[in-house]
């Protein structure tokens, strides 16, 4: 019987330790789930570059045939990072289009880099044209690792000496950022 006793006290203390350990998991898993919907990611990598980043040098062409690199970007340039495989990118297109559309610089105050198959870009592509000047294909990849970008979408607005003045991945965290009375 003695045996018996000293056998339901160990299965006991067992299951006291299993439920200590349980609560320890769920609270740590209810930190990580504040953290994750602040943003502040548990230590992961950031998605872009934080705002006075330095713009690496590269060279790309555009879609038209036009070069462009870090000295080819005035100030107040938006700049758009996007993926043909990139939900977010595609609810995010139509804001962007319409703001790029309404900058007071046209086509040339906006620079819009689609990376992915050429053919699952080309909605992308067909939407972006008349309001930005592109970058696909290669070129996309280098213009990408020349603004540090880790995640799609990634938005910019360029600033002076090759640096960026805002980034966000999303416009109306690029607006509160960026310089006054760019976006109207």
């Amino acid at each position: 019987m003695s045996l018996l006793g000293v056998a339901v006290v160990v299965v006991g203390a067992i299951g006291c330790l299993n439920l200590l350990l349980t609560f320890g998991v769920v609270r740590r898993l209810r930190e990580h789930t504040t953290l994750l919907a602040e943003g502040q990611g548990g230590g992961y990598p950031r998605a872009r570059p934080d705002a006075g980043a330095v713009i690496d040098a590269f060279e790309a062409t555009t879609t038209t045939g036009e070069p462009v690199s870090p000295a080819a970007l005035k100030p107040d340039t938006l700049v758009g990072f996007f993926s043909s495989t990139c939900e977010p990118c595609a609810k995010l297109l139509p804001e962007f289009v319409k703001t790029a559309a309404g900058l007071p610089g046209g086509r040339d105050q906006v620079l819009a880099i689609v990376a992915g198959d050429a053919v699952a870009a080309a909605p992308l592509v067909e939407a972006l044209s008349p309001v930005a000047r592109l970058v696909a294909a290669d070129d996309a990849r280098t213009v990408g690792a020349a603004f540090g970008v880790e995640a799609f979408p990634s938005l910019f607005v360029v600033g002076p000496d090759a640096r960026t003045a805002a980034s966000a991945g999303d416009l109306t965290a690029l607006r509160r950022q960026a310089p006054s009375g760019m976006f109207r």
